[in-house]
């Protein structure tokens, strides 16, 4: 599995499973499987689920596009493309309360925004000169947070304050997860060195931990 999330509403695992490119659910007990959409050929390197209408939006690393489908399972006649053109799409957030969705195009090292619509118009908050990895979204204080390579960095949802670097010496962290409660930052990263689990405090005091030691060895996602 590459990315997944949990639905509690039904209490189901979502995944996208690279080894028979589908997109994938479960429930808890993990006895039985269903799938909601099959990409033969195509490489999804991220979803965000739209819990309120029931969809799942997604990069297409291949076809350079974002792309939506139904959260439900032999849902492949519902798949849908919103943005095309894209320069390899790789992560992907959305704030479904201003129904704006945003992403990062991994050659261009750019991070955008967009409307949750069909033919929606790319708007560019960032333009970077380091690769950029992992995004996440804060819409109760307007933030965007990303990892730049080895650091981790701070803007706004708008696009209108500079980035900053807000921590440092986090390996190559694939993937970020924003906790809302505590406003925390957790995040894999990968590398011999630096692989394991770790979080980023950003309220009171700005301290980092780590939860899971370098045993770990290139971890892709935390959630």
């Amino acid at each position: 599995p590459r990315q997944l999330f949990y639905d509690s509403s039904e209490e189901k695992i979502y995944w996208y499973n690279q080894g028979t490119e589908e997109i994938k659910r479960t429930d808890m007990s993990g006895a039985t499987s269903e799938t909601i959409g099959t990409f033969a050929g195509k490489t999804i390197f991220d979803m965000a689920p739209d819990f309120e209408n029931r969809k799942i939006y997604y990069t297409n690393w291949t076809d350079d596009t974002i792309e939506r489908i139904d959260m439900a399972p032999n849902s492949d006649s519902t798949k849908e493309t919103l943005i095309s053109s894209l320069n390899n799409p790789f992560s992907i957030e959305l704030d479904t309360r201003t129904q704006k969705m945003y992403w990062v195009e991994f050659n261009n090292r750019d991070i955008y925004r967009a409307d949750m619509t069909l033919s929606a118009t790319p708007e560019l908050l960032y333009d970077e000169s380091i690769t950029i990895y992992g995004l996440a979204i804060d819409p109760d204080t307007n933030a965007l947070y990303w990892m730049r390579n080895n650091n981790f960095m701070a803007g706004t949802l708008d696009g209108r304050k500079d980035p900053e670097v807000i921590g440092g010496n986090f390996g190559s962290a694939w993937f970020i997860f924003f906790e809302p409660l505590f406003r925390r930052i957790y995040n894999g990263t990968k590398g011999s060195v630096t692989s394991g689990i770790r979080y980023r405090n950003l309220k009171g005091e700005t301290t980092s931990q780590e939860l899971v030691d370098a045993t770990v060895v290139d971890c892709w996602l935390v959630f």
